[in-house]
């Protein structure tokens, strides 16, 4: 054996010790096989919570006034929940392919207009207060109602049967506005989109927004719920 044999050999076995040692890093291919069973369990855990709340948000939103839309979406497809996943690995490092997780595996829209006035509101709270009482539990109400920005609306994050499902309220006119900038929004948050071009994207929809009208009393603090908070999204 020549020389150089010895230290290559050596070389081979430390590799294999530290690619099998406890600390080391999943393979690419043991990720995304977690990754699968992961959002595989996910999504089938959404189907089996998903019935009485689809039933309960179609009686509320009916009693006032409103309708549950896009509920042929009310599931995350398989390809976007990995997608979402991934997205989550890359951009935190403490989270890993073992517990990694999304909030909107199950989601909803509840469309409901300030009419009479603060209709929105006592809607958005009553339907909180009605989820509560059949068990679920409110993890954060996202008030983004504030002009200037590009997108308005409530995004509720709730858990029950450790599921975290995704509830949005939006008026006539916001979530006629959402569709239609959603195109933009998808370019506004790509990596590869241009700094310049996503301040561009951004000024477009924040036109578009701002002539949704705001519902009444709804930048009023805590108005829906006490773990209410007022945001705005800013500019790139």
């Amino acid at each position: 054996m020549t020389a150089a044999g010895p230290r290559a050999l050596l070389l081979l076995v430390g590799l294999a010790l530290l690619s099998c040692g406890p600390g080391a890093q999943a393979r690419p291919d043991d990720t995304e096989a977690t990754l699968q069973r992961r959002a595989e369990a996910l999504l089938a855990r959404a189907r089996e919570v998903e019935p009485p709340v689809t039933e309960l948000l179609m009686r509320l939103a009916g009693e006032a006034g409103g309708e549950m839309v896009g509920l042929e979406h009310r599931f995350k497809t398989l390809e976007s929940t990995l997608r979402k996943m991934r997205l989550i690995l890359s951009e935190e490092p403490d989270v890993t392919a073992e517990t990694v997780t999304i909030p909107d595996a199950l989601r909803y829209t509840m469309r409901v207009d300030d009419d009479p006035p603060g209709n929105y509101v006592r809607t958005c709270a009553a339907t909180l207060d009605a989820l509560e009482a059949a068990g679920h539990r409110v993890i954060v109400v996202k008030n983004y109602w504030p002009r200037g920005d590009n997108y308005s609306g409530v995004n509720t994050i709730m858990q029950a049967g450790g599921l975290e499902w995704e509830l949005q309220f939006h008026t006539t006119d916001s979530y006629r506005i959402q569709r239609e900038t959603r195109a933009l929004y998808e370019e506004l948050r790509l990596e590869a989109t241009p700094p310049d071009r996503k301040r561009e994207l951004f000024d477009i929809m924040t036109t578009a927004w701002d002539a949704a009208a705001v519902p009444a009393d709804v930048l009023e603090p805590h108005n829906m719920h006490e773990e209410e908070e007022i945001r705005d999204r800013p500019r790139p």
